[in-house]
């Protein structure tokens, strides 16, 4: 992705140099601030990859219901799939490095039992199922919640970077499975070759007891440029 900002992240700039509210600004502090800051920003809400919410309870008729679950009767504390949420061509650096995605979860359960939830970023060519349970930063676990109201959850990576928001496959992963994809330079050109890696965003549930639901709400997911 080609960055608008200049230094590709925000940059922080000692208060003294903006002056009294009134005062005229110098034109670098004016750029590597505030307008650096600003196209940032459009940068990084530029690259939304899922904004998925559930219908909201009154607009629902009988048996209706405005979320996704898992299996009835699951095996306690036993993560069962909900469903993909999305599939993209995740933006890679140079050095191989898959951009992070920043994450947000909104769940709640059947109010008796706790509910928990785990978001993965995969390779497409590699079950999401299978990265539950290992020490890696592209598995994103919640907070569990035993409410019936759907809320944002707290949650973490699960690798040595132990986030509170963000998600990230690794260097090496990014590398080992990036496919050539091919694709036309200009119209009538020749065809050119790039190294593209497409993932997925799996969402997972399980809950505390055989009796219990895992209600997934919503999920916000964007590329962060940083």
């Amino acid at each position: 992705m080609a960055k608008s900002s200049m230094f590709g992240g925000l940059v922080s700039l000692d208060t003294a140099l903006y002056g009294a509210g009134d005062d005229p600004m110098d034109a670098v502090v004016m750029r590597d601030g505030p307008l650096n800051g600003l196209l940032h920003l459009a940068d990084e809400y530029a690259q939304i990859r899922a904004n998925w919410v559930g219908v909201e309870a009154a607009k629902l008729t009988g048996n209706q219901v405005g979320y996704r679950g898992i299996v009835a009767s699951p095996s306690a504390d036993e993560w069962y799939r909900i469903g993909e949420v999305a599939r993209w061509p995740i933006q890679v650096r140079a050095g191989g490095t898959p951009y992070k995605v920043r994450l947000r979860i909104g769940g709640a359960s059947d109010g008796t039992h706790t509910a928990t939830f785990a978001a993965v970023i995969t390779p497409t060519n590699w079950s999401g199922a299978s990265w539950l349970g290992q020490s890696e930063d592209n598995v994103f676990i919640t907070a569990g919640t035993a409410s019936t109201s759907p809320a944002w959850l707290t949650g973490t990576s699960q690798g040595s970077a132990a986030s509170g928001t963000l998600a990230a496959l690794s260097a090496r992963s990014g590398r080992a499975y990036q496919v050539p994809t091919s694709t036309l330079d200009d119209l009538g050109g020749n065809p050119a070759v790039a190294n593209q890696l497409t993932v997925l965003l799996e969402l997972f549930g399980k809950t505390s007891n055989t009796a219990g639901e895992a209600r997934l709400h919503a999920v916000h997911a964007s590329e962060y440029v940083g």
